[in-house]
């Protein structure tokens, strides 16, 4: 058995493996494409932002994002200014930038001395988050890339240090923190694996030059330390406590972490195992070197994104570990191929490859049939349902920021509670309505002028209707207290005001079917609801 194994053509096996997985990758990325349709509101979000009339006032609205400036300029380009492009051409640039990192991969797989890459072409190419989020309209899919080439980058620098190689160095090492923030977490991991292998070789001087590319990436982030002040004073909103049920409810299956948990521990023990090795044929000073470059950047990465989502302490959602995904798939392929024998561990690498495509790629086919906003279809139906004097009344307001975009009738839209601003994600604004003392005020007025004058209120989304006999829920203006800020639960108060309302005053409330077919990603898949006719509290509402 061992003899038979031993003829195994294991380069052929392994590069027909990898062509194989790239054909795979290229197809979801196209399927992907096909089905996501329209924008959904944080794609809106960063299209409004990136083709703001000035760079000035682009710059300005960066608060309201999650990124710096890179992927803005990208964008900007792609989309003109004013914004003149179709859905379909910005998804066209975003499966753009997946199958870009798609390349990058290939590229490390050389750089890094890979042989072919395997085991990152399924962990980062069949992943449906990634491919879902990375090719969105948004600055994953390019902070993947730049991330991973300058993790390649970083080891053909730390093989030679000639002046090519830390000029790339550095570009891809700035443009990767200006594309992600949290990319510079990971950097500083990458640094530190780099640096831990020119200290063991006491390369006292080379060492430092891998400290000032990192030292020199974070200077390029201090122009934006007004605007982190500035989100600080509102980041209140996202809070949220981590813990591993929060992790477990975004990921949504415990085997997809235990996979990675086990692979994980696989590069760890395997790792520390041949390091301890002293050197054979299988276990060269260079690649020995290889495999503690990546434990020292996959351990430390692992601690600190972890440690930074902590203490970010924002409601954990599955785009804010993509990045990541690619980072460790990375590192872990790294350290597994240079453990034995080049024909070892690429037959290693090519089993469990095969394995994870055989366990992925249906369910990856199936998460990427669909769309990721029927706010389009909402849109398009109200346009031809609603009348002048009707009500379009969408809860919560940052539905409306993607309903703006779609919506071109002539029927007044309000969103709970009212914003100003619709472009994007004001946060700002939402602040100073849960400071007023009656934000809902101009809402509920609204909403009982549309039902006594005989005309319909079509909501998007959803309210909270009370329990008979009970008020709905007022909650007193919040503040910004010594410790931090003071306020209760808005959001469901805002939506008891409303659907009070409603439940003791409408006469019929019936929910409108949305004619689509195709499932639509559960982050802004929306009801609509028809609400008519006004009575006085004693009658019952019909629905």
């Amino acid at each position: 058995m061992i003899e038979t194994l031993k003829k195994i053509p294991a380069g052929r096996v392994a590069g027909c493996i990898a062509l194989f997985s790239t054909v795979l990758c290229v197809y979801l990325h196209i399927v992907f494409g096909v089905h996501a349709g329209a924008l959904w509101r944080d794609e809106v979000n960063s299209l409004e932002i990136a083709t703001m009339r000035t760079l000035g006032e682009m710059w300005s609205y960066f608060c309201h994002d999650s990124f710096p400036v890179l992927f803005f300029l990208i964008l900007r380009a792609v989309a003109g200014v004013p914004a003149d492009v179709s859905d379909a051409t910005l998804r066209v640039f975003g499966v753009s930038v997946g199958l870009l990192a798609l390349g990058v991969i290939w590229l490390n797989a050389r750089w890094l001395q890979l042989g072919f890459p395997l085991l990152s072409l399924a962990l980062i190419g069949l992943n449906p988050m990634v491919i879902r989020y990375g090719d969105s309209i948004r600055a994953y899919g390019l902070g993947i890339a730049l991330m991973l080439l300058a993790l390649g980058a970083m080891w053909r620098l730390v093989e030679s240090f000639t002046p090519a190689r830390a000029a790339i160095a550095v570009v891809s090492a700035v443009l990767s923190v200006q594309c992600l923030y949290y990319n510079s977490v990971l950097l500083l991991a990458i640094c530190l694996g780099a640096a831990s292998v020119t200290f063991r070789r006491r390369q006292i001087k080379q060492t430092l030059v891998v400290f000032a590319i990192g030292g020199i990436s974070a200077a390029t982030l201090l122009p934006y330390l007004p605007t982190m002040q500035r989100v600080r004073s509102w980041s209140f909103v996202w809070k949220a406590a981590f813990s591993p049920a929060e992790l477990m409810r975004t990921f949504g299956s415990p085997l997809e972490i235990a996979g990675w948990i086990v692979l994980f521990v696989l590069a760890l023990i395997a790792g520390i195992w041949a390091m301890r090795l002293k050197s054979t044929e299988g276990n060269s000073a260079a690649k020995s070197e290889r495999i503690l470059f990546g434990l020292v950047t996959l351990v430390v990465g692992t601690l600190a994104y972890g440690g930074f989502i902590s203490v970010l302490g924002y409601l954990t959602q599955p785009w804010y570990y993509i990045a990541f995904a690619a980072f460790a798939a990375t590192c872990i392929e790294m350290v597994l191929a240079n453990l034995w024998t080049t024909e070892r561990s690429l037959l290693l690498r090519a089993t469990l490859t095969l394995a994870i495509i055989a366990i992925s790629v249906y369910p990856a086919w199936q998460a990427l049939h669909i769309r990721q906003t029927n706010v389009d279809v909402v849109a398009a139906q109200l346009q031809t349902q609603a009348a002048p004097d009707d009500l379009i009344l969408i809860n919560t307001f940052n539905y409306g920021i993607s309903f703006r975009r779609y919506y071109h009738g002539r029927t007044t839209y309000l969103t709970i509670p009212p914003m100003e601003d619709l472009r994007c994600h004001r946060v700002d604004l939402l602040k100073r309505q849960m400071m007023s003392p009656a934000p809902m005020a101009p809402v509920l007025q609204r909403m009982e002028e549309t039902l006594r004058n005989g005309h319909t209120i079509w909501l998007i989304g959803s309210l909270n209707f009370v329990q008979p006999g009970k008020e709905p829920e007022v909650i007193p203006p919040g503040y910004d207290g010594p410790n931090g800020w003071v306020g209760g639960n808005f959001y469901a108060a805002w939506a008891e005001q409303a659907g009070f309302l409603i439940q003791s005053h409408a006469l019929h409330f019936e929910r409108v079917r949305v004619p689509l077919a195709e499932s639509v990603n559960r982050y802004e898949n929306l009801p609509l609801s028809a609400i008519r006719g006004w009575r006085e509290a004693a009658e019952t509402l019909k629905q």
